[in-house]
Order: C-alpha cells, then sequence, then structure tokens
C-alpha cells in the first residue's frame, strides 16, 4: 500500500555508557523505520526532555548508522521482527579555529606538549618554532615574531620532531632534516634559550622521519640516554642512542653520531 513505509515501525532499544542524566529508559519501544541519525536524535532529546537539543551518534552492532533504520537492516540483513538494540554516543562536535600560527614556509611537523599549552613546529624554512597557545575560546592570528622561541641549526627544511623529555622550565626534543641530519635540542623555557646538544649523521640523503622510544621519555626530568629511529629517503631506518647531557653544541664531523647509527635492513 502506498506510504506504508513511511508508517512501518520496528521494536529498538537504546544503551549508552553517557552519564545517567543523559540515560533513557532501557525498556524496548517501536520506532519508524524511516528514522536516520537526525530522527533518532530527536528521539533521545524528547526522551531526556533536554532544553537545549543535542546532537547522538547510534551504533549497532558495532557499526555507526549512517542511514535510515530500513536502509541498515536490509543492508545487515537484519529481521524486522527482532528487537534491535541501538547504542547512542554524543556526537563529535566539528573542529573551530582557535588560532593561525604564521609561518614563512611550509610547515611539516608539528609536535604538541603534554603538560603545557605549548606546540612546535617545523618547517621548510630550515627552522623550528615553539608557540604558546592562546586561551581556550580565544581567536587570534599569531605572527611569526611572536613565537616564544626559534631554532636554528638545520640547513634544510625540518621534516620530524620528537619530544623526549619535557618539565615546567625545560624541554628536550630531536629534530630531523632533508638535510640528512638529525638534531638533539635542549630548550629552557625560562630564558627563552635553545641550543643544539648533538648533532647525528649517517644517512646518506634527506630525513623523512624520526621517533622517540616511549621508554627514553621522561615528564618529570632530563634524561641522559634518549633512544630514536630515523627513515630517510636513502631507503634505510637508523637506530640511535644519544646522551644529549653529555654535549654542549653540535658536532661538527658526526663521526661518533655515526658510529651510533645501526641500520636496519
Amino acid at each position: 500500500m502506498e506510504g506504508a513505509e513511511d508508517t512501518e515501525t520496528i521494536e529498538v532499544r537504546f544503551t549508552t555508557t553517557l552519564e545517567p542524566s543523559l540515560t533513557v529508559t532501557d525498556k524496548p519501544f517501536r520506532v519508524p523505520l524511516k528514522l536516520g541519525r537526525y530522527g533518532l536524535s530527536g528521539v533521545i532529546n524528547h526522551l531526556l526532555n533536554l532544553e537545549a537539543p543535542r546532537p547522538f551518534e547510534f551504533i549497532i552492532k558495532d557499526e555507526f548508522l549512517r542511514e535510515t533504520l530500513a536502509e541498515h537492516i536490509e543492508e545487515k540483513g537484519l529481521s524486522k521482527e527482532e528487537t534491535i538494540t541501538i547504542e547512542y554516543v554524543e556526537a563529535l562536535k566539528p573542529p573551530e579555529e582557535t588560532a593561525t600560527f604564521q609561518h614563512p614556509d611550509w610547515i611539516a611537523a608539528i609536535e604538541t606538549l603534554a603538560t603545557q599549552r605549548k606546540v612546535l613546529t617545523g618547517a621548510y624554512d630550515h627552522h623550528i618554532r615553539l608557540w604558546n597557545l592562546p586561551a581556550n575560546g580565544v581567536k587570534s592570528v599569531i605572527p611569526e615574531s611572536d613565537c616564544q622561541i626559534t631554532c636554528q641549526g638545520h640547513t634544510d627544511g625540518v621534516t620530524g620532531l620528537a619530544i623526549f623529555s619535557e618539565q615546567p622550565n625545560h624541554l628536550g626534543f630531536v629534530s630531523s632534516s632533508k638535510d640528512g641530519s638529525l638534531r638533539t635540542w635542549s630548550v629552557n623555557l625560562d630564558e627563552n634559550s635553545a641550543k643544539t646538544t648533538g648533532v647525528c649523521k649517517g644517512h646518506s640523503a634527506g630525513v623523512q622521519c624520526v621517533d622517540v622510544s616511549p621508554s627514553t621519555i621522561s615528564m618529570t626530568s632530563a634524561v641522559d640516554n634518549v633512544r630514536f629511529c630515523s627513515g630517510s629517503w636513502d631507503a634505510s631506518i637508523l637506530l640511535w642512542q644519544v646522551n644529549p647531557l653529555a654535549t654542549s653544541g653540535a658536532s661538527s664531523s658526526g663521526e661518533k653520531k655515526k658510529k651510533d647509527g645501526e641500520q636496519c635492513e
């Protein structure tokens, strides 16, 4: 009969792991098969009697609902005669832009600090910059000149960043570059100063990425033994073990660092 699909219903039971104030009855009841995510979200809002509507997502047998119930049931071969259990979760809001950090060249690497509202960026202008994140809800455009610290040493684009030490007044990290080298850095956050503590040379082409072994990362104190690996356009991966506290400046030849690198085939 014409219009029957619009009035056809199915028995459902809603479940959730959200807080009690966002939990509806788990007793089954019938809803129209024509409903999709937005229609079901309206049902949940009505049952919760919320003053301000909130969006929800719905999961049936570990899959998010992206069509109407009728379409989903037909596609998955489910029975309309059985009670369908539907889990609902809060929908994530679209990301909002809060700040723009201006750079003179392409940004290839970003690393956020775990305990402070700061972010490291590496760009193709050879520089690494440390920025202070603005307060939540504050939209701003931050010019290059307003970054907290600029780290200079690479002679080509910066491609990767990895933090291995973070304290309230100190930051230690390693960077990779198209110049074929990796550098370890010590940043004094009180004095807004940075210096290279080691240069690792062993690749025969640009270094594309770097990552630090989790076992050598410290969020409470400076570390004297850092292990990290690097991947290069020379088709090799090198494993490094470095003491960032043992050197006070960049190695000119990098021979010792070259010996520390272990090529993985």
